[in-house]
């Protein structure tokens, strides 16, 4: 999902947390390279780094599942990203985890672009309020291949905190060797804004790669952030476990408003 994580409430952990494990070199790999290829033309690169994300989770599924600290973005990707601004990818931490579920591609594209996100994620949204570019309904048909979406956001967090964003959200459909694949990435217009002066957040990027496989419907997803609690100094393994927890609690949330709306 195209949003901001939860995972900003760092504010809630007092002490350390041991990091995740560093990923292997593919994945960390993979998930760079398919962030910074979307924006190619053509869907060629994309789709041969999503049939070797497919080969690379056959055998280390369940690794992933409990996540990975992932390398940052490469400079030039995000350089590249508009509007244009200063951004700086040494200070962003980075995280990847996968899902696995029973519901379609279709559902879960419905759930992401469709449905009201107040009502998917009840318990991280005051507002949501996207603004399409092309047709939504195009896209979700899959007539048409891309879709990019400006959002502003009211995010709720732990402690009557709020944190208001814009970001721009970007979808596209391929068709590795796997089947039909949706690739997703977003990034923030300018930092985030809070309600209380203690949390800030500067920068995120977010990716996440959604197709069938023989474990099920799989969502590989990344997220690099630069977060901090103002005056506090953040151990690096507690902001890495919260991310990861904030990217498997979006799953959950997801796949728990399908079983009770399912079509």
């Amino acid at each position: 999902m195209a949003r901001l994580t939860p995972s900003v409430a760092l504010l809630l952990l007092t002490a350390a947390c041991s990091r995740p494990p560093d990923a292997p070199a593919e994945l960390e790999q993979l998930c760079g390279y398919l962030y910074d290829h979307m924006a190619d033309e053509d869907t060629i690169a994309m789709e041969a780094g999503i049939d070797n994300v497919v080969a690379w989770l056959d055998g280390n599924f369940d690794a992933l599942s409990e996540g990975y600290a992932i390398a940052t973005l490469g400079q030039g990707a995000i350089d590249a990203l508009e509007p244009a601004r200063t951004r700086d990818a040494q200070v962003l931490v980075g995280a990847s985890v996968a899902t696995v579920s029973d519901h379609s591609l279709d559902d879960i594209v419905r759930s992401l672009i469709l449905e009201e996100q107040t009502e998917v994620y009840p318990d991280d949204y005051d507002v949501w309020e996207p603004t399409f570019r092309v047709d939504p309904e195009c896209f979700a048909s899959g007539d048409c291949d891309e879709l990019w979406s400006d959002n502003h956001s009211v995010i709720r967090l732990p402690l009557g905190i709020r944190m208001t964003t814009d970001n721009t959200a970007h979808y596209r459909w391929t068709q590795p060797e796997a089947g039909r694949a949706l690739v997703t990435r977003s990034w923030l217009w300018a930092p985030g804004e809070p309600n209380v002066n203690i949390l800030q957040l500067d920068d995120q990027f977010y990716l996440s790669v959604t197709l069938n496989t023989d474990l099920g419907l799989v969502r590989l997803k990344a997220l690099w952030a630069d977060a901090a609690i103002v005056g506090a100094e953040l151990p690096e393994g507690t902001a890495l476990n919260m991310l990861v927890n904030g990217l498997v609690a979006q799953d959950e949330a997801m796949y728990a408003w399908l079983d009770d709306n399912a079509r």
